[in-house]
């Protein structure tokens, strides 16, 4: 039997809190990284309901990618 998605949820990169695979207006970057809706916005990040997207990114600068090498 598969592990159910919500067994492991994702962590906010910002504030540490578990988002589920359903939590709204999570913003996903990288392989592997998210943020909650509370934190993208703190970083500048604007969301549009009507669009169900998010127009504006928010400032990922000081947060860790697993796509930029290690050193």
């Amino acid at each position: 039997m598969l592990p159910d998605d919500n067994e492991f949820p994702d962590v906010c990169a910002g504030c540490g809190a578990a988002l589920t695979v359903d939590a709204e207006r999570s913003y996903a970057y990288g392989p592997s990284g998210v943020l909650c809706h509370a934190c993208a916005t703190r970083r500048g990040g604007v969301y549009d309901a009507t669009r169900d997207r998010w127009v504006v990114e928010p400032d990922l600068a000081d947060l860790p990618d697993e796509r930029r090498p290690h050193r």
